[in-house]
């Protein structure tokens, strides 16, 4: 069963009330800029499921939210655009597609922020393109920054495997991540499922550095390096997403190939 009882790409549920992602109106209470970067290479079935659950955002405890969607595609064939292309007509929020060219994560994410600050954001939030929101996601990860003033706030990303997963790799709780009470004061986060105070990325063009180029790991050294700069980073067990787990990934060789790159 996936976050909302109902369909894996997690629909927007009817027991949430008409709004359907828009914010309820808030007395005295200015609207929050917040942009939704999501960096892709060549999963547009997978893209497709993110940006149908992005479509049933709700905002009832952190309103009203001015939301913005930032997909950039790695991959210089644009092999993203006809997904986002049929998702923005359904989607309630504006999205801003680009194409970076440089490959590698840090690119894309890196280029993701610059349009995210240039069109405004007070806040970027992070989700990858193999995982779907639940529709409070955003709407928790902006309550706790508010009640706890922090810097970055991160949830957990919850493993929803492929029916072909061999029961030994779910039970061996392979993917699974530590869990916090919201609100606790954590040591580091991931771009898999964080929201980001745009102060933390103002002073450079490079918040997460290239030199990690196709291993990864980058943003885990962005969110050490605030830290030690004195960022506040929470958690918020409530903001939940699903990352989508394939067989490809659920071999001996793949697991211990990942456990040595989260190592180093």
């Amino acid at each position: 069963m996936d976050l909302t009882g109902r369909s894996p790409a997690i629909r927007a549920s009817t027991e949430r009330g008409s709004h359907r992602g828009q914010p309820v109106p808030e007395t005295g209470r200015a609207a929050v800029r917040v942009a939704v970067c999501v960096a892709t290479l060549q999963r547009p079935v997978l893209l497709g499921a993110l940006l149908e659950s992005l479509e049933g955002l709700t905002f009832r405890k952190r309103a009203p939210v001015d939301l913005f969607i930032v997909v950039v595609d790695n991959d210089p064939s644009e092999t993203a655009r006809e997904v986002v292309d049929a998702a923005r007509d359904r989607l309630p929020f504006p999205v801003v597609y680009t194409v970076e060219p440089n490959r590698g994560i840090p690119h894309a994410r890196n280029c993701g922020v610059r349009i995210a600050l240039a069109q405004g954001a007070e806040f970027v939030a992070f989700i990858d393109d193999d995982e779907v929101a639940a529709p409070d996601w955003l709407d928790e990860l902006l309550d706790v920054q508010r009640r706890c003033a922090a810097d970055v706030v991160t949830g957990p990303s919850l493993p929803r495997f492929a029916p072909a997963v061999e029961p030994w790799v779910v039970e061996g709780g392979f993917f699974t991540y530590p869990r916090y009470a919201t609100g606790e004061t954590i040591p580091i986060a991931a771009t898999n499922n964080a929201l980001v105070a745009a102060h933390l990325f103002r002073g450079t063009d490079e918040p997460f550095d290239p030199a990690f180029g196709l291993s990864g790991m980058d943003d885990s050294h962005f969110f050490m390096r605030v830290k030690r700069q004195g960022a506040r980073l929470v958690w918020a067990d409530e903001a939940r997403v699903e990352e989508f787990i394939p067989a490809s990934r659920a071999r001996p060789g793949w697991i211990v190939k990942r456990a040595f790159r989260i190592g180093n």
